[in-house]
């Protein structure tokens, strides 16, 4: 069989108009995941400071007023994990708490571990540790930022990364989707403390809420939990929120931007549009053509410009569905840039003109079923991959996934590659000395 029983399966309720429920109930972990999330539009403004107001956030409640008052309180209810979450998703801002805790069977029925473990998340949200005039702690609100500041600092480290950073700062300039959800060290510096108490005050009373949980409790029984405890926090009405937007489309010469680094490597970033969405009838189609293209050991990239032309230390591609966008990435000697890039490009001319095997084309195919497969392995997997789809109102299972995949053709992946322009092409130049250069490929 190509695509397994469907069991995973997503159910939804609307609590209130600020306030949403996600749900899959599945015995197939000995945890519990539960997320609770804020999605709003990114701004360039304002997505720093709401990072560093949710930082602080962390640090310490009215209940427990400081970390290690939290940590305690969560080791009594079996040392359940809490983190801070922060991604994009197309034009939002996706930014919270997540809780991984020990499911119900495994622990003393008269210790409500979910209960409880949501009662802290609510604390760390709506009862924060502040002053009579409002204000968080200072030593809280410096920690914090001396630890973003470095967090941005440290990205340059990553040149990989720093550079898929830029190409898409370049290519998307004007556009929410370019804008860093750190921000820069300047603006949080700057950040003051009364500034940080509207950005926190607004965050949690404007925002659209996104409850997401995972585990064998059945949706109506994590629904009657959130409305004893989260509800009463959220009397306001959902407020306009990011819609998904359309393709990338922007017209005109390809964007072309140098920049140069104490590397011993270069990094070659490519940006294309695919005028293909998450959602869209030619979403599997597009697939199957990056999966050819380039995210793994049998694609074109690596196979040629790495293997046969061993042009690159690394080299592969990015789909990104909200935004209909492919990125190509290599780890290059400056001197082989030229040749790197204009192999990359002929690579997806190479699938345009159908000069596709059927081994590469089965897979392609197996490859996306793995990682579909995959999906099911662990609660924060299942939650990423519907929630992402899920903005863009797409429901559909792993398994259903699958299905649609293994009724792609080759000449869909040729029909939707000759659609395919190249829009930005961002080289970080090494120039040899000795510096950070720590994804050695």
């Amino acid at each position: 069989m190509i695509y397994e029983r469907e069991t995973m399966i997503l159910k939804e309720k609307k609590l209130s108009p600020a306030l949403n429920l996600r749900a899959v109930q599945t015995c197939k972990f000995k945890t519990e995941m539960l997320s609770v999330c804020m999605i709003l539009p990114i701004d360039a403004d304002r997505a720093p400071v709401s990072l560093l107001a949710l930082s602080v956030l962390k640090r310490g409640t009215q209940k427990y007023p400081t970390q290690g008052d939290l940590n305690r309180r969560l080791d009594t209810l079996y040392a359940t994990s809490l983190s801070l979450k922060s991604k994009r998703i197309g034009g939002c801002h996706v930014l919270g708490f997540s809780a991984d805790m020990l499911d119900k069977k495994y622990t003393d029925p008269s210790i409500d571990v979910f209960g409880q473990t949501l009662d802290v998340i609510s604390q760390m949200l709506f009862c924060p540790l502040r002053d009579a005039q409002g204000r968080f702690t200072d030593r809280y609100v410096e920690s914090e930022k001396n630890t973003q500041c470095d967090t941005i600092e440290a990205q340059i480290n990553n040149p990989r990364s720093y550079a898929m950073k830029r190409c898409r700062e370049v290519m998307f300039e004007g556009d929410a989707y370019g804008v860093s959800l750190l921000g820069t060290v300047e603006q949080i510096k700057a950040i003051g403390a009364d500034e940080l108490a509207d950005a926190y005050n607004a965050l949690v009373n404007s925002s659209r809420y996104e409850v997401f949980y995972v585990g064998s409790r059945r949706i109506d029984e994590v629904e009657a939990i959130l409305r004893e405890q989260l509800l009463p926090y959220l009397s306001h009405d959902e407020t306009a929120s990011s819609a998904p937007g359309g393709a990338w489309d922007r017209k005109g010469e390809v964007r072309r931007v140098d920049e140069e680094m104490s590397l011993s490597q270069s990094r070659l970033v490519l940006g294309f549009q695919t005028g293909t969405l998450l959602g869209d009838e030619d979403f599997y189609p597009i697939l199957m053509l990056n999966e050819i293209y380039g995210p793994s050991p049998i694609s074109k990239l690596f196979m040629n410009v790495r293997e046969r032309m061993s042009l690159c230390y690394q080299c592969n591609s990015y789909y990104d569905a909200q935004k209909g966008v492919i990125f190509a990435l290599a780890g290059i000697n400056a001197s082989d840039r030229e040749r790197a890039e204009a192999e990359i490009l002929r690579q997806l001319e190479d699938i345009k003109a159908g000069k596709i095997t059927k081994a590469e084309f089965k897979a392609a195919k197996r490859s996306l079923f793995n990682n579909y497969r995959s999906v099911a392995d662990s609660p924060s997997a299942i939650e990423s991959f519907y929630t992402s789809r899920a903005e863009r109102g797409l429901c559909l299972s792993p398994e259903k996934f699958m299905k649609k995949i293994a009724k792609v053709t080759l000449k869909d992946v040729i029909r939707v590659a000759e659609r395919v322009k190249l829009d930005t092409v961002y080289f970080l130049k090494g120039n040899g000395k000795e510096g950070t250069d720590e994804d050695n490929d």
